[in-house]
């Protein structure tokens, strides 16, 4: 008999946290379980769900009245494990957990390093650190990286066995299908095509970016930086472009849901966050073979440089180089694959279900 599998998130919006579980649906064997994708709303929704995976919209304009409709589907439906992600998420099913039917288990996923996630207030700050301690009611927690299982676990107080660390899947098919596509722009192979693709927030630290390519930039005045994604920076990000005189250098491509036809025609992809929990759109360049230039932050970047050998690409001051357009070297697929593939990290998350349902 098949067992039951609940993944829950707020939408399926643009994000990575998103693309992870719709790629886990998409992959997890349905010989063995079947799955049942359930979001708050389809507002901004971005991802396709399989035709063979239960998708459940529960039209939740107001998020006060998420807790009775996703408490009262689990109770009818009484699913074998309940997989949960995203902060607010995790917090609302750790909040119901009590009132679960007995047989039924949760497994939480963290996206963020609460030291890095911490509010400034002392109150908030505070009442930040308390919550942590609820997940000792989760039957196993995910954690992207090391640094975010080990920060957790100092957190949480909660035993190192129910914590496990799990990589992002990553689709590589589907990535050079997509990649295939025309972006309907036209790249010139004089110019070197400088990327950063993500959301345009304070942490991804873009000014940076955008200084590093500007020193590059006098030395090869026909080179361009191609910005991808949308946020609360935006604004700010096209004004100081305009202040730096860089407005015919830097393109803003704002939020394009095929990041790849794009990010294949990239000479470099750069990266200068505060911290990262996973970044996806890292493996992904690295999967499209675009060489990669990476400022030294904590989180998961660490852990994909490591896995993969590219110490040489893990900086800590950014300079572009022409060094820094090299090829990688012809084991970085085997090492890909191993470490991220859709198929490999799937099975994981497998087995973690497998060990909370073994101990009834």
């Amino acid at each position: 008999m098949k067992k039951k599998i609940f993944f829950v998130i707020p939408t399926l919006a643009g994000g990575g946290a998103e693309r992870v579980f719709v790629n886990l649906v998409k992959e997890i064997d349905k010989s063995l379980y079947e799955v049942t994708l359930i979001y708050l709303s389809s507002i901004n929704k971005v991802y396709e769900v399989p035709s063979n995976v239960h998708e459940v919209d529960l039209k939740v304009k107001r998020v006060g009245r998420a807790p009775m409709r996703l408490l009262k589907l689990i109770r009818r439906e009484k699913p074998d494990v309940v997989i949960s992600t995203l902060g607010h998420m995790n917090l609302l099913m750790l909040l119901l957990k009590n009132f679960f039917p007995k047989k039924t288990k949760l497994v939480t996923r963290l996206t963020n390093i609460p030291s890095k996630n911490l509010s400034a207030n002392p109150i908030n700050k505070f009442i930040q650190k308390k919550m942590y301690i609820l997940y000792k009611l989760s039957d196993k927690t995910i954690c992207q990286s090391e640094l975010m299982k080990n920060d957790f676990v100092k957190y949480s107080h909660i035993s190192q066995k129910k914590v496990i660390k799990i990589f992002n899947p990553v689709d590589f098919n589907e990535i050079l299908y997509k990649s295939k596509e025309d972006p309907q722009y036209n790249f010139s192979k004089e110019e070197k095509s400088i990327f950063f693709v993500g959301r345009l927030n304070e942490v991804k630290r873009i000014p940076l970016i955008i200084d590093a390519f500007q020193e590059y930039l006098f030395k090869n005045p026909s080179s361009k930086l191609y910005i991808l994604g949308d946020g609360p920076k935006k604004s700010e990000l096209i004004e100081y472009a305009d202040d730096q005189n860089l407005s015919d250098h830097i393109i803003f491509l704002g939020f394009q849901k095929n990041i790849y036809k794009w990010l294949k025609h990239a000479d470099l992809f750069i990266l200068a966050s505060r911290s990262e929990g996973m970044p996806n759109v890292l493996i992904e360049a690295i999967a499209l073979e675009v060489p990669v230039l990476v400022l030294k932050h904590p989180g998961g970047t660490e852990d994909i440089i490591k896995c993969l050998g590219l110490h040489d690409k893990f900086v800590g001051d950014l300079v572009i180089k022409e060094k820094s357009f090299q090829n990688y070297k012809k084991d970085i697929h085997d090492k890909l694959v191993s470490n991220f593939s859709i198929e490999n990290i799937t099975k994981q998350y497998e087995n973690v279900v497998q060990s909370v349902l073994n101990k009834g």
